[in-house]
């Protein structure tokens, strides 16, 4: 599979759609935009269908997964269904428009556009995703769920770089990834090595999809690439920290004990569960908070029913299983389900996930994917495994 049969696929798909059901939009959002394919890239789509008309069923012939993404209603919900997590926000924020009613398009990308000035909402962003970057595999350790894409140095982690770029200057330049860490290193907000180094996570994902190496192998030759990485982190926090500062807008001191858990500068002491002048600061000090207690003291305040604050909790390795069950619990009314997707899978795939955790999924009766079979399967088998290993 090339870039261009993936991107083949995706104008097939988006073209089947707009031919079944008139009064759409499709656009190409992800790995699918930007044209960067290893030989498990999942095709990602997002479809707005103000009127709600049901969708034919599409099959992938060449990706792994489809990835679509749809959204009813007119701009209002548009809007909202953007802003509800940060999958939802990169499918709008970063997408490519492939096809669609031309009135439509002109009202989408309006809605694109008020999103990019949305300087509280992009400030938001970067915290979340400059903290998921280096906290998930950090989290998840030996278990980590694809650690060709998601481990420290590897290509999410550069791609996420890449968008904060993008979100603290307010427009996206460039979908691929390389030039806009090219744009940044001539700007001096991450190191000159960035660019290169997204390339080598790149082909090393693609050897390990490939079976020319193993994980074990890619370790050994990441260890640079991680270190590159937090050294980016680290200057793109030091220069863009007033910024970050003024829009989120969050406390100078929340903002440089993240920048010292995320570089390795310092062990600061960490946030308490105090109150919180905004959502960021709230999802920041849950990313931050040292023990369990201050993970629970934070989603019982202000702001702690946020996506963002909630999926702070799942990165953070102190959340216990007790918040990770409440986390699920909140995610079960059908008004939630598909926003809280993904704080369902990351529960799932957290180290301290229970068989409380699972039953309570099969008993709610939450709809599926593929994917979260296969991580409450390792759940599964994992727990099984702590449970022969303390018989012994």
């Amino acid at each position: 599979m090339t870039a261009t049969m993936l991107r083949d696929e995706a104008d097939l798909l988006a073209r089947t759609l707009l031919d079944a059901v008139p009064g759409l939009v499709v656009t190409a959002w992800g790995s699918t935009a930007r044209r960067e394919r290893t030989p498990s890239s999942d095709l990602d789509l997002m479809c707005w269908n103000p009127g709600g008309a049901e969708l034919p069923a599409l099959t992938v012939q060449y990706a792994q997964y489809l990835d679509l993404v749809a959204c009813t209603g007119g701009r209002g919900a548009l809007r909202g269904f953007a802003t509800a997590n940060a999958t939802d926000l990169h499918a709008v924020m970063f997408s490519e428009v492939i096809g669609g009613d031309p009135a439509l398009v002109s009202a989408f990308e309006e809605v694109v556009g008020d999103l990019w000035r949305d300087s509280r909402l992009r400030a938001q962003e970067v915290c979340h995703l400059l903290a998921t970057a280096v906290l998930l595999p950090a989290v998840h350790g030996a278990t980590l769920y694809r650690p060709e894409k998601f481990a420290l140095g590897a290509t999410r982690c550069w791609t996420a770089l890449a968008e904060c770029g993008a979100l603290i200057e307010g427009r996206s330049r460039h979908h691929a990834t390389e030039p806009v860490l090219g744009a940044l290193a001539a700007q001096g907000l991450v190191e000159p090595g960035a660019p290169a180094a997204f390339a080598t996570a790149m082909r090393l994902r693609r050897d390990c999809e490939q079976g020319r190496t193993s994980h074990r192998e890619q370790q050994v030759r990441r260890a640079a690439l991680a270190a590159e990485f937090l050294a980016s982190v680290r200057r793109l926090l030091d220069r863009r920290h007033d910024w970050l500062a003024a829009n989120a807008p969050l406390d100078s001191e929340v903002l440089q004990q993240l920048a010292a858990v995320l570089t390795g500068t310092a062990i600061p002491a960490r946030a308490e569960g105090t109150a919180c002048r905004s959502e960021p600061q709230a999802m920041l000090q849950v990313f931050l908070a040292g023990s369990a207690r201050q993970v629970r003291a934070q989603l019982e305040r202000a702001y702690g029913g946020s996506w963002w604050v909630r999926h702070a909790a799942l990165m953070n390795p102190h959340t216990d299983a007790a918040t990770l069950r409440l986390i699920v619990r909140q995610s079960a009314s059908h008004r939630r389900r598909w926003a809280d997707r993904n704080l369902l899978l990351y529960a799932l795939r957290h180290p301290n996930a229970s068989q409380g955790l699972l039953d309570d999924i099969a008993r709610r009766g939450h709809p599926l994917r593929p994917m979260d079979c296969e991580a409450a399967r390792a759940a599964a088998a994992a727990l099984a495994d702590r449970r022969s290993h303390h018989s012994r």
